[in-house]
């Protein structure tokens, strides 16, 4: 196994810096994916029409509290690890879904309280900002024109539904519409800082590997373009997806690259990158990547995404999401139903 391993490094290597000069990789040796590894096949496939419920997860709160507002802000981001916005008039808008429970809980540490209304009951009420749901609306609004598709209505149901109706989808292309509407699409760069080469595997998710990672940088924050069709990489034929870092966040990869020791026993010390807390690819850098970083900082990355006609639907997916952004709050799919038209 350890050759086999080896050779596919060996081979990974030098057709990665034929195809995709400029662009660097991790190791192939893990052989996380599976199954064909011929192109995908494209048929005269029938359309559909797609009617999808979404639920846009996060409440409005009015705290009442001696703090001011950037005070409470900071607090309630680090005790609920969630994006908290002030609206005016001591009411905040949480980008998350969390329980009145709960959040009387955290107050008591800043001895806070939710407010009360006219009625003496709580304010506290599930629902985002219009502003809120306009924003995550043009994100999938954009993820939607990038698969192709432009006739679409949505409409709002009170302070946190959207009601999506699309005509004329490929029926090869629903379920990718699916998965693409269906989560905020955020993606994370981490670094394994404990255990062993090999602890890390596909399809975990975040808080399986937190206590042996260090995260590095979100792509809402570090990463400057992504490539617009899905590549080939290596000698397996795996497909992937090219994507550029800013320079600030290439600095912080070598940074933390060195500083978790990765540059030095890459092999215990992998890449590992997630979508939406779950893990999509995980690898040590290379032999000649680590050595290289030694002395500078690479900006042009590829990250594998498997074989066949599964890795290239991945590999579409991850493009959408990075190039359209990260929507500002967690979703949740009510409803999704697709009608046959021929």
């Amino acid at each position: 196994m350890k050759l086999k391993k080896m050779f596919a490094v060996i081979v990974l290597v030098a057709i990665i810096s034929v195809s995709f000069a400029g662009y660097h990789h991790f190791f192939g040796g893990k052989e996380q994916f599976e199954g064909d590894s011929s192109p995908p096949i494209v048929s005269n496939a029938s359309l559909a029409n797609v009617s999808i419920l979404l639920k846009l997860e996060g409440v409005s709160v009015k705290i009442a509290s001696d703090m001011n507002e950037s005070a409470v802000c900071s607090l309630l981001q680090k005790e609920l690890k969630a994006d908290v916005n002030p609206v005016g008039e001591g009411v905040y808008e949480i980008r998350k879904n969390i329980t009145e429970e709960h959040l009387t809980e955290v107050l008591k540490k800043i001895n806070a309280s939710i407010a009360e209304e006219i009625d003496n009951e709580p304010f506290f009420k599930e629902g985002i900002t219009p502003q809120t749901r306009n924003e995550t609306w043009q994100i999938i609004k954009t993820k939607l024109n990038m698969l192709g598709l432009e006739n679409f209505t949505v409409r709002t149901s009170g302070e946190n539904l959207l009601r999506i109706n699309i005509t004329g989808v490929d029926a090869q292309d629903v379920q990718i519409v699916k998965d693409i509407i269906g989560v905020p699409g955020k993606f994370e760069i981490r670094i394994q800082t404990g255990g062993k080469g090999g602890d890390i595997n596909a399809g975990q998710r975040l808080e399986d590997i937190e206590n042996i990672t260090a995260h590095v940088i979100y792509a809402s924050e570090g990463i400057e373009s992504a490539g617009t069709i899905p590549v080939r990489v290596g000698g397996d034929s795996l497909w992937g997806v090219p994507f550029s870092l800013k320079k600030e966040a290439a600095a912080k990869l070598r940074d933390d690259a060195e500083k978790y020791g990765a540059l030095d026993n890459p092999m215990d010390h992998e890449i590992a990158m997630l979508l939406d807390d779950v893990v999509i690819y995980s690898a040590p850098l290379s032999p000649e990547l680590a050595s290289e970083m030694k002395t500078k900082k690479i900006e042009n990355l590829v990250v594998e995404t498997g074989l066949g006609e599964e890795g290239f639907k991945k590999a579409k997916e991850l493009i959408i999401h990075l190039r359209a952004g990260t929507m500002p709050v967690n979703v949740k799919l009510v409803r999704f139903v697709e009608h046959l038209t021929s």
